[in-house]
């Protein structure tokens, strides 16, 4: 079997996932190294990520959601540059996670490899994955994933500093019951992080923002 070069790796695996992924709704985006699927909370998205190496490309997939409601408010306050506040997402998982590995990556050669590849990226996504961005997509669900345990850290998430300030938000767009103190529980998180003065600045003008703040 003939091996590819970098480019033809790359251009067999995505060859081979884009006719799956339009099925279900999902637009292939090359400058993002992603598939995006538009929702009304937001968007869900397939996140291609390879590796190039002289005779190999490692190849791992990934998914993500953007809820706007929890972007639009908390992506102001991560200090990130507004240019990248439409691409913000608030969750991603790596596909091999959601089937309980610590990561799934597969090498790719040749043509044969990046169909297989995808083959099982492909089932995976039917057996679990597009549940998976749909069951986490809202307020609620995102709520829930985030703000259940604040001082334990998520899978989810690993950016702690990004996880008080989206789950804070969730937190009062949900209408949590128990809000203020999911607000004093981030406090302590960032305690335990050392966090900078900046980050504990930011973390407390949004407090003050969404103590007023209202959907309505």
């Amino acid at each position: 079997m003939k091996e590819l070069t970098a480019e033809e790796r790359k251009e067999a695996v995505y060859a081979a996932l884009r006719p799956a992924a339009e099925r279900e709704g999902f637009a292939f985006l090359p400058a993002k190294n992603q598939f995006r699927k538009t929702v009304p909370e937001g968007f869900q998205t397939l996140i291609v990520s390879l590796s190039p190496y002289q005779d190999l490309t490692l190849f791992e997939l990934h998914l993500g959601i953007r809820n706007d409601s929890i972007e639009n408010l908390a992506f102001q306050f991560t200090n990130g540059l507004p240019l990248f506040e439409p691409d913000s997402m608030t969750l991603v998982i790596s596909a091999g996670k959601l089937r309980g590995k610590r990561f799934a990556r597969h090498e790719i050669k040749t043509q044969t490899d990046a169909e297989n590849a995808v083959r099982t990226e492909l089932q995976s996504l039917e057996k679990e994955g597009y549940a998976w961005l749909k069951n986490h997509q809202t307020l609620t669900a995102l709520d829930r994933v985030l703000n259940d345990e604040p001082l334990r850290p998520s899978p989810l998430m690993p950016n702690r500093f990004h996880r008080c300030l989206r789950g804070l938000v969730a937190a009062k767009l949900s209408g949590r019951e128990d809000y203020r103190s999911t607000e004093k529980e981030y406090r302590v998180v960032l305690k335990e992080l050392s966090a900078p003065p900046y980050k504990v600045e930011n973390y407390e003008r949004l407090a003050d923002f969404l103590r007023d703040y209202s959907a309505n």
